[in-house]
């Protein structure tokens, strides 16, 4: 029993280092996990001979965790400490969950368990192992947290880690001694209203927050949309001050017929307009008032230099048809178009 206490108490040591190494990603994986995992290996089994510290020993193990972790790397940051602190939580996790399960399997109590050798054997590999699973997916998973988050928000948060391990350490010792004093439940019950206020607490800031994200994401669409408007109501204003060119060189021609007395050149040139204006009345009107104005004009101009235009749309309201780029190629289209003409 000795030796399987020693190679568990190693490869607890070892599932911790490597949770570590592999979701910060350490550049000299070997060196840190095996390092670390022998001075967890020795922590652990320290504790386990003199039996001294062992309610304390999760929160050294999370110590020295972050220790060696600050030391590996060169930045630090409250991920680090929240990342030791899942660790913990997972190490615990996976002990209670073996705990109820072997109970289950073998229809008895934990504190039967815990006097069998054989049945916590087996409870304490089955414990390694569903702490190694739910390393491998949290590290497959990796958990993407705010390192920007300001300081007076991850104090919460690491009060929220120490007080759930706090809890699950106590449950496991009465799962493991079947026995719970009026002390431990006033405790557990003072840790649990900490822990619902925390959430609450954690849980409206990210609300808040959200809003806030929302909210500054609409106002850069509300800003993007006007730039665009904005842009277009250019181009609009450009091609009408256009137009209105097209038109008073037309009636310069007409008044320079008319000083001239040349009134049949001015009436066929008046005929020649009107004639042009009438052809006006296909006018684009598919509900996408940029792409209306832009495609109508278009084809006016085309018919202004007598090139027939046949027109048939089918498009519905989109907003995608009212975009600048979109026009511009339509209107280069029809452009080569009308070069091959």
């Amino acid at each position: 029993m000795v030796v399987f206490n020693c190679f568990i108490n190693f490869i607890e040591g070892f599932i911790l280092s490597s949770f570590v190494a592999f979701y910060f990603d350490l550049k000299d994986k070997i060196k840190y996990i095996s390092i670390v995992s022998l001075i967890c290996f020795s922590l652990i089994s320290i504790s386990n001979y003199i039996n001294e510290f062992d309610q304390y020993l999760i929160y050294i193990l999370i110590m020295t965790l972050l220790i060696s972790l600050w030391l590996a790397k060169k930045d630090k940051s409250f991920e680090d400490i929240i990342i030791c602190i899942i660790a913990g939580m997972m190490l615990l996790t996976g002990n209670m969950i073996s705990l109820s399960c072997t109970s289950l399997i073998f229809d008895m109590s934990t504190t039967s368990i815990y006097n069998n050798q054989q049945f916590l054997m087996f409870a304490i590999i089955l414990s390694k192992l569903i702490f190694s699973f739910i390393a491998i997916i949290i590290c497959a998973f990796k958990l993407k947290t705010n390192t920007k988050l300001p300081i007076k928000y991850w104090w919460m948060i690491l009060i929220l880690g120490l007080s759930i391990i706090f809890v699950l350490a106590i449950l496991l010792e009465s799962l493991l001694s079947n026995f719970i004093s009026s002390n431990m439940i006033i405790v557990l019950m003072i840790a649990i209203i900490v822990i619902s206020f925390l959430f609450i607490v954690i849980f409206r800031k990210i609300q808040i927050e959200n809003a806030e994200k929302i909210k500054l994401a609409l106002e850069i669409q509300k800003n993007k949309y006007n730039a665009d408007n904005y842009n277009k109501i250019v181009v609009i204003s450009n091609q009408i001050a256009e137009a209105e060119h097209k038109m008073m060189y037309v009636l310069m021609q007409i008044r320079y017929c008319i000083n001239n007395k040349d009134y049949e050149n001015a009436t066929i040139k008046i005929d020649q307009y009107i004639k042009k204006v009438k052809s006006f009345d296909s006018i684009i009107t598919t509900g996408n008032p940029y792409f209306d104005f832009v495609i109508s004009r278009k084809i006016n101009e085309l018919t202004f230099q007598d090139i027939y235009v046949k027109k048939t749309i089918f498009i519905c309201k989109h907003n995608i048809y009212n975009d600048k780029d979109f026009c511009d190629l339509i209107l280069k289209i029809i452009y080569i178009r009308d070069e091959f003409r």
